[in-house]
């Protein structure tokens, strides 16, 4: 075993290196010394950047908005499932409870549905919330006689398992 570990063969270093260029103190000097009002501006994303490359790159690479395609499928979903969300809108159980206030999801869900911005995560987030709620409350509840009725006989049968003779 010792003659196969001194071998020349092994690396005696790392076999890759890392590195974290955002890290760069000279970077991270220049960018620390620009103005917040340069980096941040209302309304308009990257500014800087834009700035800086305005007479490097044409117009229309700098003037687009965003990659709308990113968001769109979700956006996609809202409009064709519009009977179905709606329907989720009514007589919301996180509603009763205080969690969600139906008039803003409700225009949300009218903002997604005509492809407006929209925080999609959190929307997603209620509506998986209030299906979770509604499933837990159809499997809380029977939902006839019969049901109720076999559920009280489980009961009982388990009761005369575990009590003793």
């Amino acid at each position: 075993m010792r003659r196969q570990l001194a071998c020349d063969a092994l690396p005696s270093g790392p076999a890759h290196e890392r590195r974290y260029p955002f890290l760069d103190r000279d970077l991270l000097e220049f960018l620390f010394a620009v103005p917040r009002e340069q980096l941040v501006r209302p309304g308009q994303r990257r500014s800087l950047v834009r700035r800086a490359l305005a007479e490097i790159v044409p117009e229309e690479i700098l003037g687009r908005r965003r990659k709308a395609y990113v968001a769109r499928a979700p956006m996609t979903a809202f409009s064709l499932e519009r009977e179905r969300l709606e329907e989720l809108g009514r007589g919301m159980i996180a509603a009763s409870l205080g969690i969600v206030d139906v008039r803003s999801f409700s225009e949300t869900l009218q903002k997604a549905r005509s492809y407006q911005e929209v925080p999609i995560i959190p929307l997603l987030r209620t509506i998986e919330l209030e299906i979770w709620l509604r499933s837990l409350q159809r499997y809380s509840q029977p939902e006839s006689p019969a049901a109720e009725a076999s559920a009280e006989l489980v009961s009982q049968e388990a009761e005369t398992r575990v009590s003793p003779p």
